[in-house]
């Protein structure tokens, strides 16, 4: 491939490796980076053209021969995207739902992770989207183990709509950035209730 043509066709020659996409790990450097747009691109792409639609498992290559089907180290490293997505741990932080798609918050979705393994313990929390009355509502039950230094959510507004507040177990919470579409939680409760407003 030449570097002009990643210039003109870079949503279909970009994002991803094309003999073996599991073998780079820049998703995991753009999750990082908080690039999630460039994140999600990576994450989809491989996926859509790895994936074998009638076993859902993943071939090892995008040559001609396709190398090896049904490879466990693709696997693998698919779940440990997705798993990136919606939990991940940065040194002593932890980060709920950091790269998730805007669709999946659409009016009426849902996201809910049950019994999450962490360094710090176990986590669970769900997302719901209430999107057209301008709400956002989440439950957090955070890991007991050992609480991160900081424990931040993410809600990606499917229309990309400003935090203007937030409440925490019925009072206001301040503690929260519009800009990066996250709320700094106190990680050592047991249960968190939570409301971002829109409007």
């Amino acid at each position: 491939m030449q570097l002009d043509e990643l210039s003109t066709d870079w949503f279909n020659l970009g994002g991803f490796d094309k003999l073996q996409p599991y073998y780079l790990h820049y998703q995991d450097a753009y999750l990082e980076r908080d690039q999630i747009p460039n994140f999600l691109r990576g994450f989809f792409n491989t996926l859509a053209s790895i994936s074998d639609p009638m076993t859902l498992t993943f071939q090892e290559e995008l040559d001609y021969g396709g190398g090896q089907p049904h490879k466990t180290h693709e696997e693998g490293w698919f779940f440990h995207q997705l798993r990136h997505m919606l939990v991940m741990e940065m040194g002593n932080d932890l980060f709920l739902a950091r790269g998730t798609p805007r669709e999946w918050l659409e009016e009426g979705k849902k996201i809910s992770v049950n019994r999450a393994p962490t360094y710090f313990g176990e986590l669970g929390y769900q997302i719901e989207s209430f999107a057209s009355q301008g709400r956002v509502e989440a439950t957090v039950r955070p890991p007991r183990r050992q609480p991160p230094a900081k424990l931040y959510l993410r809600l990606r507004h499917p229309k990309q709509s400003p935090l203007k507040r937030v409440a925490l177990d019925g009072r206001a919470w301040k503690d929260f950035d519009p800009a990066r579409e996250w709320i700094n939680l106190p990680a050592a409760a047991r249960e968190l209730k939570v409301i971002a407003y829109y409007t």
